[in-house]
């Protein structure tokens, strides 16, 4: 659509089609209010101001007024355009949206609770964004029985990107609060295969740390569950004996991986001896390859 306006003959052509297309029932106006957000926030400048009018109102029109539609724009949607403006700046245009969304949520349980079947999968792009925000202003965590219902009973589609960002307001206003939801998670046996993902994108605590390491070794889930906390700063807490015994379990786990993939004697250096350091790229994977003879 951007080289299309350039040529200013085809404008109203390319306008007529674009609300066309966005009449559609069956469109994914998320498509379309991408491309449109693209061009008004890059280019807006070298386009005839009626051009732009129009774009904007399409766009807007796509939006929508209502909870629900404005929530899957600002919590559904996850922009570069929201985030660099046309000079290559950070901004933070959505934020205002997002924080009246949150008043209206809180206000009004029940528009939230009609939208939880999908803020809690990967529909929600930009759901970590709402639901730390939701988190920051729900005080008492009355939303949390909600959001967890709706979680659990999301099966394969469940996402933590909104079920994450929500705990990490929490871990960051009552850590013991943050304490207690986690450990009641790991006694609910669907929920575990999930808990690394949800408490490296929430917090960490040397006691999350032992409960995470005891149901790895339980097999609660896979160890390679835990090469996640490779990645940002989420391990930084963890004591250094602590974080020790994480990296025994994981080097004795790949040791046995080893014995398996290699037909002959293998060598392979123990991942606890090795110096990795909290935050390094190791991202799940095996260290370096054992050595087959």
């Amino acid at each position: 659509m951007r080289e299309l306006l350039s040529a200013e003959y085809l404008n109203e052509e390319i306008l007529d089609t674009v609300a066309e297309i966005a009449a559609y029932p069956d469109v994914d106006t998320r498509k379309v209010i991408s491309s449109i957000e693209l061009v008004l926030n890059y280019d807006k400048d070298g386009l005839p101001q009626d051009v732009a009018s129009k774009l904007t109102a399409v766009r807007d029109s796509l939006i929508g007024t209502s909870f629900s539609f404005r929530l899957k724009r600002y919590a559904g949607m996850d922009l570069l355009q929201d985030q660099i403006d046309r000079d290559g700046n950070e901004t933070d245009k959505t934020a205002g949206d997002i924080r009246q969304l949150v008043r209206e949520a809180l206000a009004h349980p029940d528009l939230l609770r009609n939208e939880l079947g999908w803020l809690v999968t990967e529909e929600a792009r930009n759901g970590y964004r709402f639901g730390y925000a939701l988190g920051q202003q729900d005080v008492d965590n009355s939303a949390w029985p909600d959001i967890l219902e709706a979680w659990q009973g999301g099966g394969d589609t469940a996402h933590d990107y909104f079920v994450g960002g929500y705990l990490r307001a929490i871990f960051e206003r009552d850590l013991g609060a943050w304490e207690k939801i986690i450990h009641d998670l790991a006694t609910v046996l669907t929920n575990t295969p999930f808990l690394p993902g949800l408490v490296w994108r929430s917090g960490m605590t040397d006691n999350v740390a032992k409960l995470l390491l005891d149901l790895g070794k339980a097999g609660k889930f896979p160890p390679e569950a835990l090469g996640i906390f490779s990645m940002g700063r989420t391990s930084a807490p963890i004591s250094d004996e602590l974080f020790g015994a994480w990296l025994n379990f994981l080097g004795g786990y790949w040791h046995l991986q080893s014995r398996r993939d290699c037909p002959q004697p293998c060598v392979h250096e123990p991942l606890g001896r090795a110096p990795v350091e909290r935050g390094s790229d190791w991202k799940g994977h095996k260290p370096a390859g054992p050595l087959c003879a």
